[in-house]
């Protein structure tokens, strides 16, 4: 559910499962803004078997079932693999560059109890190395949720050390097994770029002084987040 950027929601439950806290935000108007061509360099247009190809080295004990074209503002081919390790996969990657921008595939278990911090720390160490195979920069952790038999891990890649929600990525943890099962990229692949960033106008001494004297501050940082489609606003956050 899209609500204004930098909006925090975390119950006590949430709260003993993850050392993260729940961000309710998945960019605002990430609907139209699936109707905008991507901001960031595109690579060059490659064809639906050059897609099978690329499929197949991705899941490389996969068979490709089918390949379907979709155009629009960013033109994906949606694939089908059996793979003999991850099932039944679906996954589109973009027509310029053969980009991975998602792929799905099912838990092998229905683990749905708490995780311990030390599988929290596994799957978010296998989910960022996953992430720098991709070319995904500086990815940092912004929250876990968890449900039956997976963990879906959200991170933002960092521009000089400045937070870019709106390029946002989520990756998908198999619980049982604690591999990659999925990906989400469309926010990073539609928005990130270079951006020019502004210097903050506060000190974070100065930003702080807004925050209520009843809470504690733990960790603060700059963030980038979407004001409208078109602008972004510089932000500290503070956890």
């Amino acid at each position: 559910d899209a609500v204004d950027a930098g909006c925090y929601e975390q119950t006590q439950s949430e709260a003993a499962i993850s050392e993260y806290p729940t961000l309710i935000y998945d960019g605002p108007f990430s609907e139209s803004a699936e109707n905008r061509p991507p901001q960031g360099e595109i690579g060059e247009r490659i064809t639906a078997q050059q897609a099978a190809e690329r499929a197949r080295r991705l899941f490389s004990d996969g068979t490709v079932a089918d390949t379907v074209y979709v155009p629009g503002a960013l033109p994906v081919y949606e694939l089908s693999v059996q793979s003999t390790s991850r099932g039944q996969v679906s996954l589109s990657l973009t027509e310029q560059g053969g980009e991975l921008l998602s792929f799905m595939g099912a838990p092998t278990g229905d683990k749905n109890d708490p995780p311990s911090d030390e599988e929290s720390e596994k799957l978010k160490a296998a989910a960022l190395s996953f992430l720098q195979e991709l070319g995904v920069e500086d990815p940092a952790a912004a929250y876990a949720q968890y449900y039956q038999g997976a963990a879906v891990l959200n991170f933002a890649p960092r521009q000089a050390g400045v937070i870019l929600y709106s390029d946002l990525v989520k990756v998908y943890m198999d619980r049982e097994t604690g591999e990659v099962m999925g990906l989400d990229a469309r926010n990073y692949r539609l928005n990130h770029r270079q951006r020019a960033l502004p210097r903050p106008k506060l000190t974070e001494e100065e930003a702080g002084t807004y925050v209520s004297g009843e809470l504690q501050v733990e960790h603060t940082d700059l963030a980038l987040i979407p004001l409208t489609q078109q602008t972004e606003v510089l932000c500290y956050e503070f956890k």
